[in-house]
């Protein structure tokens, strides 16, 4: 898939969990007495092609042991969380933070790492975004995709690519 669509796909993404993130801001300003909402957010966004005749009953554990770390992670800036699929057995998800980085914390949570050491076993290959929302979420914020990381499963060795994006500053 070309980054074009990825891009499409993000942009489509963000702009469906933008209501719910503004909210969860706004929220989350009122419970820690921000002044105001964040000046760039930061995205991940996750991409997968499903493995046909594997039982993925395991993925949506998953997902709801991430889902209950949600509380943790708002001190920390965390927006939102959309989850898609597996129509078409495609399957992505896209989580906002209100921090210039997704916190490191995320990815070393028990949770995410239970999701991301099975995904050889459910994935034909998957595509991790990692972006930004250059400027107020409520304002003229330009979704910005900084860099991409491609995981093959399909050999035994799987196969990695990284591929970083020049972006703009603002």
């Amino acid at each position: 898939m070309s980054l074009g669509n990825d891009r499409h796909k993000i942009y489509r993404l963000v702009m469906a969990v933008l209501a719910v993130a503004l909210v969860a801001a706004v929220v989350t300003a009122l419970a820690t007495g921000a002044a105001g909402l964040s000046a760039g957010q930061s995205l991940a966004a996750f991409f997968g092609l499903l493995r046909r005749g594997v039982d993925h009953r395991v993925l949506f554990e998953h997902e709801r042991a991430i889902a209950h770390t949600f509380p943790e992670f708002a001190p920390l800036g965390f927006l939102s969380y959309f989850d898609f699929g597996p129509e078409h057995g495609r399957y992505g998800n896209l989580i906002l933070f209100a921090t210039p980085e997704v916190p490191e914390a995320w990815h070393r949570g028990p949770a995410h790492r239970a999701a991301v050491a099975d995904a050889p076993r459910h994935y034909h290959h998957i595509r991790l975004h990692k972006g930004r929302i250059a400027g107020p979420l409520t304002g003229d914020g330009v979704i910005e995709v900084q860099r991409t990381q491609y995981l093959d499963f399909d050999d035994p060795r799987p196969w990695r690519g990284l591929r970083s994006y020049q972006t703009t500053e603002r």
